[in-house]
């Protein structure tokens, strides 16, 4: 995977085979494909990999309750990662040892390959957790207390997280090592080292030393919604199920409501006493924080729970919460449902629960509307879709304005070819035939023309090494005409394409008008 940096493109990931290949990260792309034409490659996607480091940060509060995210930067390579700090938490598991081996196995099952560095310093720990395994067989490095220069020494002047530019500009005087350095960020020649270099790598080493203070702010924790029930003793009623469900939901209702908070998926836990665990999972149209109707829909799937030996525990958490809109309630007689709603999306409103309760009932896949597409193709411009959250809290398009009757109320799935015959190539068709039957064409109204989006078509660009080329712009084009037979039937016919002298007309009937 590759990334933008400066006037470049640099490598920022490489799996194995890649790496076996010579392909290194911090690495040019063009010198990566040198090395391995058959090189595969994408973009990275800076966006996903911040919030899959948000949410790991937030993962790894079971090993501290103090953690971060360190961003992706594309003039240090290796940047990203993780912050851990673990001061009082080592002893809980034996040790730093332990606890590095613990983190980094954690990691491995999660299917992440990790390394970890610990020391007294944020610099330290993040140079030993990226150059420190190259001295170790293991997948961890500890730095002993106070012991960091001595654990650093060894280390490239990169492990400082340092540009390419500095990094090459210090090799060029034989700084190679961070050892190096030492003999010069003391004394006289500090002042030579911070005339010749930004003052970055002096704030570096200062801070990997302990020498400067290097402050890291944790990510803030997001709060968690949820509540438990435990019972003195095991039950197996129904009617207890019922009542603890109850009471969950009034509660997480009430602490939602309070921090205008709604949610659209909770989960109902029930704990039996050999250990199992039963899940029910409900999701609403929109962010609710109500107990009314969250109650009326856990008791549509309460039924399915099986008390087994008896049941002593209960839970409920809220997901996918956010914040709850505001509306602004109206003043008269509106107030009190005498007048008109001012607000148009109470509807939609009003809509949701119904939704809810269709849900619980047939299943989320199976509830769906039917849904406006900005597209300017008749066959494209609705279509049937699934029932969510956007869709019923969203108000309804205003229609364009139409000064007669534009378009059909009834329109064909797929058009219908039909035999037709004009009295100019590019006129209204005189009459047409259409299952069987022969109608004369009394009136015509037209032509409305519409392109075809050709972009869309299948086949088109499917292999981007010899892409197809673009239909011909006759045949992206159709002429609708209104038109009335003499029986008075109204009609919305088409010709496909444009006139051609050398090929038959084609035409197809779309609509039908009342």
């Amino acid at each position: 995977m590759w990334i933008g940096s400066g006037n470049r493109l640099a490598v920022v990931a490489a799996n194995h085979a890649a790496e076996a290949a010579g392909v290194r990260v911090g690495q040019s792309l063009a010198d990566a494909r040198a090395l391995c034409p058959a090189l595969v490659t994408k973009p990275a996607d800076g966006a996903a990999d911040a919030r899959a480091l948000t949410r790991l940060a937030a993962w790894c509060r079971r090993f501290s309750p103090w953690t971060a995210a360190v961003p992706a930067d594309p003039e240090i390579p290796g940047e990203a990662g993780l912050w851990l700090e673990v001061t009082g938490c080592a002893h809980l598991v034996g040790g730093e040892a332990a606890l590095a081996a613990t983190i980094t196995r954690a990691f491995a099952r999660a299917g992440f390959s990790a390394r970890a560095g610990l020391a007294g310093t944020p610099g330290a720990a993040h140079a030993l957790a990226r150059f420190g395994a190259q001295f170790t067989d293991q997948d961890h490095a500890i730095a002993p207390p106070g012991g960091e220069a001595e654990a650093l020494s060894p280390l490239p002047v990169a492990a400082l997280r340092l540009g390419a530019n500095l990094c090459e500009g210090l090799d060029a005087l034989g700084l190679r090592r961070i050892g190096d350095l030492y003999p010069l960020i003391r004394g006289p020649k500090r002042a030579v080292l911070a005339r010749r270099f930004p003052s970055l790598l002096l704030e570096r080493v200062d801070a990997a030393l302990g020498r400067h203070f290097e402050p890291i702010s944790p990510d803030r924790e997001r709060p968690r919604f949820a509540t438990r029930l435990t019972l003195p003793e095991p039950s197996r009623a129904e009617a207890v199920i019922e009542r603890a469900c109850e009471r969950l939901v009034g509660e997480l209702a009430t602490r939602l409501a309070a921090h205008g908070i709604g949610a659209q998926r909770f989960v109902f836990t029930a704990f039996d006493t050999v250990g199992r665990s039963q899940r029910i999972v409900i999701g609403t149209a929109r962010p609710l924080a109500a107990a009314k109707p969250l109650a009326r829909l856990f008791a549509l799937k309460l039924g399915g729970i099986d008390p087994g030996p008896g049941i002593d525990g209960f839970a409920l958490e809220a997901f996918e919460t956010q914040p709850l809109p505001l509306r602004q309630r109206p003043l008269g007689p509106e107030a009190d449902g005498d007048g008109p709603r001012q607000d148009p999306r109470d509807d939609a409103a009003a809509l949701a629960p119904l939704i809810d309760r269709l849900h619980g009932r047939l299943g989320r896949k199976r509830v769906g509307r039917i849904a406006l597409h900005p597209n300017h193709l008749p066959e494209r411009a609705q279509a049937f879709t699934t029932a969510d959250a956007a869709e019923a809290e969203r108000p309804p398009a205003p229609a364009p304005p139409e000064t007669g009757p534009g378009r059909p109320v009834r329109l064909f799935p797929k058009p219908e070819p039909v035999d037709a015959m004009a009295e100019v190539p590019d006129g209204p068709p005189v009459w047409f035939r259409w299952r069987g039957t022969r109608h004369r064409v009394a009136r015509a109204l037209g032509p409305e023309r519409i392109a075809l989006d050709w972009w869309t078509l299948p086949g088109w660009q499917a292999n981007p090494a010899a892409p197809a080329q673009p239909p011909a712009l006759g045949t992206a084009i159709r002429d609708y005409y209104r038109v009335e037979t003499e029986a008075g039937t109204r009609f919305w016919i088409y010709r496909a394409g444009l006139h051609r002298a050398d090929a038959p007309a084609h035409w197809y009937l779309h609509g039908i008008f009342p």
